[in-house]
């Protein structure tokens, strides 16, 4: 578009047009008529170009917006659950000092406790294996004979790596048994996570069920991950085999006063 005429030169094209009519040369203002014309179709036609470009190049920056507000979403939503993992494998963190500082079963309720506080969860419960144990243990720790239970414990829990149960409480068989307490029943309401605490020191063989209890029945549900909770329990049960296993060898167990299962 450089060989468009400026206004100034267009002006004076339009006057000399109009001197040239009002003088009778018509083939002369044919000839200043048909330039004028010319300049005028070639400057549309860039102009209409331009405005081509510049809607292209709005739509592609409408685009990149939407785009730019998509990740930035992304981006907000990692972040959050990022922390959120963050503050959550904190709890966790937390929450195992309690496993570890189990040096006998005397120490079961208290780290019941502990794990409960940190990771904000209702009622949290473990029952052992009383043929593991030897006998029972006491009021504090329920036990029962995990194989006279284990068409409850079978229907219950998933067959994988991990021996899980995530829903609510009316789905599962026998939640007493999963909490060593008769008033747990599937009237209850709420919805449980249970896991199968697998026994290192015999494949196959679980030494006691973790169940935890919540009056949401929402809390624990198919859809929700459970990475950091399984981890979690399988940490539990390898530091609660050694303390079983510590115990029954050495006749250190706590005493079998109580009536269980």
């Amino acid at each position: 578009m450089d060989n468009l005429f400026t206004l100034k030169k267009f002006g004076e094209q339009l006057d000399l047009l109009k001197k040239l009519l009002s003088e009778g040369k018509q083939s002369e203002a044919d000839y200043v008529a048909q330039n004028l014309y010319e300049n005028y179709a070639y400057a549309r036609e860039g102009c209409l170009s331009q405005e081509d470009d510049l809607l292209s190049k709005r739509a592609e920056l409408v685009q990149k917006d939407e785009h730019i507000a998509v990740l930035e979403g992304k981006l907000r939503e990692a972040y959050k659950v990022h922390r959120s993992d963050f503050q959550l494998f904190n709890k966790f963190g937390k929450a195992l000092q309690h496993v570890n500082d189990l040096k006998s079963l005397d120490g079961l309720p208290d780290m019941l406790g502990g794990i409960a506080n940190e990771l904000g969860l209702g009622r949290v419960a473990i029952v052992l294996d009383r043929e593991i144990c030897g006998g029972e243990l006491g009021e504090h720790i329920p036990t029962f004979y995990l194989k006279g239970c284990m068409r409850y414990i079978d229907a219950t829990l998933s067959d994988g790596p991990n021996r899980v149960f995530l829903g609510p409480i009316s789905r599962m068989m026998r939640p007493d048994v999963f909490f060593g307490d008769p008033e747990m029943t599937p009237e209850l309401g709420g919805s449980c996570f249970a896991f199968g605490l697998r026994d290192k020191y015999s494949s196959g063989k679980l030494l006691g069920l973790l169940a935890i209890h919540d009056l949401s029945e929402d809390r624990y549900n198919q859809e929700m991950g459970t990475d950091f909770l399984e981890y979690f329990c399988n940490s539990i049960a390898s530091i609660l085999g050694g303390v079983i296993y510590r115990e029954c060898a050495t006749g250190t167990s706590s005493s079998a006063d109580g009536s269980n299962g």
